[in-house]
């Protein structure tokens, strides 16, 4: 597949060692789209998030994060849909992390989302 190889060599050396700025915005979204399926596919979440925010890619964070949530994998969710701040699946995420007492993740979503009140309320209370 396109950029296999080349994804398989950025993983090695790490996202942070690369200069993708001679790409053209095209090339550097798939080629990063392709590291953050490799990267998922290894178990690194955290990386394949940042791979897909290093290209802007907000579908397939979106996706992903839908997939995750999906599957209750709340925190996992919340890794991917934190940077898209879309705010309806945030809410909702944001909800579920409370009912299930994952407060650390629903504050981190508050923040994102900017709601002051939500946020203040759970880590005076929660954390």
């Amino acid at each position: 597949m396109k950029y296999n190889h080349l994804a398989v060599n950025i993983i090695k050396k790490g996202l942070s060692n690369v200069d993708f700025s001679k790409l053209d915005s095209t090339s550097k979204k798939e080629m990063l789209t392709k590291v953050s399926d490799l990267l998922l596919k290894e178990g690194k979440v955290k990386e394949a998030v940042e791979a897909l925010i290093l290209c802007n890619n907000q579908e397939k964070l979106t996706e992903v994060g839908d997939y995750f949530l999906r599957q209750n994998k709340f925190d996992n969710a919340a890794l991917f849909l934190i940077p898209t701040k879309e705010h309806g699946r945030l809410t909702y995420l944001g909800f579920i992390c409370i009912r299930e007492g994952m407060y650390k993740i629903a504050l981190e979503i508050y923040r994102a989302l900017g709601d002051k009140t939500m946020a203040e309320f759970i880590e005076k209370n929660f954390i």
